[in-house]
């Protein structure tokens, strides 16, 4: 199996009702992007061992079953098992993306709803090095 060309790549800790709303973001925009675009985008969470697990892995299932519907390249949670650090969990969350390109996104973010799209059109149209 390839790689995505894109890696969204999400550190998290302590705050799952930022997550949610996250994810509900990237719903959207997966829903305004193309099927291929889709199949071209994976989701990975870095999680630095949040203290409410239960709340989420709850929210975990429900949204790998909208991301599953919507047909994306994978979608996938990671828990440290131990408080890493935020700067050890950011960087756990670059190091294990494996995409082409990798847009690192806090949980704290909220996306537009055409960006997943606009980020594979420059990527197809422009190959570029960097995207910032």
């Amino acid at each position: 199996m390839s790689e995505a060309k894109l890696t969204i790549s999400i550190p998290t800790f302590n705050r799952s009702q930022e997550l949610k709303e996250l994810l509900a973001s990237l719903i959207r925009a997966l829903e305004f992007s193309s099927v291929a675009e889709r199949k071209n985008t994976e989701i990975l969470i870095f999680d630095n061992s949040t203290i409410d697990f239960k709340t989420y892995v709850n929210l975990i299932n429900k949204y790998q079953l909208k991301f599953d519907k919507l047909g994306i390249k994978k979608f996938s949670y990671k828990r440290t098992g131990f408080n890493i650090g935020g700067i050890n969990n950011c960087t756990a969350a670059i190091l294990n993306a494996k995409g082409d390109y990798v847009w690192f996104l806090p949980d704290d973010d909220i996306v537009a709803i055409d960006s997943i799209s606009t980020i594979h059109k420059a990527i197809y149209f422009h190959n570029p090095c960097f995207i910032h």
